[in-house]
């Protein structure tokens, strides 16, 4: 499981495949649903966007929600930083 918590996107590259950027990002009724749904307790989890720091917000209520885990990664393309997600 990729978890796609944003459509947001702060570049417009050409050879993006997600399309145009969009104003959205994942809703707190789609992050209970999943883990309704599937086994979190896999050690990695990764973030895809969209711009995932753009959804920071997303990011927290996945940890908080995690009993635990070893890492997560994000695809990200490095243009902001933010030091809440250092936190995290």
């Amino acid at each position: 499981l990729v978890p796609e918590i944003s459509r947001k996107c702060n570049i417009k590259c050409k050879h993006c495949l997600r399309g145009p950027a969009q104003n959205k990002k994942m809703s707190e009724e789609v992050i209970e649903r999943i883990f309704d749904i599937f086994d979190m307790s896999q050690t990695e989890i990764p973030f895809g966007g969209g711009e995932p720091t753009l959804a920071l917000d997303v990011i927290e209520s996945f940890v908080n929600r995690l009993d635990s885990f070893d890492a997560f990664y994000i695809v990200t393309n490095g243009k902001v930083y933010h030091k809440k997600l250092v936190e995290l």
